[in-house]
């Protein structure tokens, strides 16, 4: 496993994110770009 910072989300963490999406609680999310990189940034 890569240190923070330092590498891209697991399946797991992706769902998770995914998950909140669809739920309830992400009903107000609209226009943003999520990502799930494990802290680091891509471009």
């Amino acid at each position: 496993m890569p240190a923070p910072g330092q590498g891209y989300g697991s399946p797991d963490s992706v769902a998770e994110v995914v998950a909140l999406l669809a739920s309830e609680k992400g009903l107000f999310t609209t226009g943003t770009e999520t990502g799930s990189e494990d802290g680091t940034q891509s471009k």
